[in-house]
């Protein structure tokens, strides 16, 4: 007999969840901005729960500095590492390629932080 697991899962879409017109990148920049979106939706949710879905789908678009703001800074702000991001974080969308954009910021960002320690380790 399988092992049932059940995950604590949140769903989030971008569209309904938090605006279908996500844009900027400090909170200066309006409410709907990438900041607001990491504090106040995203990081939250990745705290506080097993799995996180999260849908890109149904806004008017993205600018590459909202979604660098948003993936980039779970590794260079708030420590969340890839591997744990892979394990707890599902970036889904009908464009493909958001998914993936999504994802080399987290990878970036991670090798940034691996950059930086390796230059300032003794």
């Amino acid at each position: 007999m399988r092992e049932v697991v059940v995950t604590d899962t949140a769903h989030i879409s971008v569209a309904s969840d938090f605006s279908v017109l996500p844009a900027g990148i400090t909170r200066k920049d309006g409410p709907y901005s990438a900041e607001a979106f990491l504090h106040d939706v995203l990081v939250p949710c990745l705290l506080s729960r097993d799995c996180v879905v999260l849908n890109l789908d149904d806004t008017q678009g993205y600018a590459s500095s909202f979604l660098q703001k948003v993936f980039g800074d779970l590794v260079a702000k708030h420590d969340f590492r890839e591997k744990s991001l892979r394990k707890w974080l599902v970036i889904e969308s009908k464009d493909f390629s958001l998914v993936l954009e999504a994802w080399s910021y987290i990878v970036k960002a991670e090798l940034a932080l691996k950059a930086f320690f390796e230059k300032t380790s003794p």
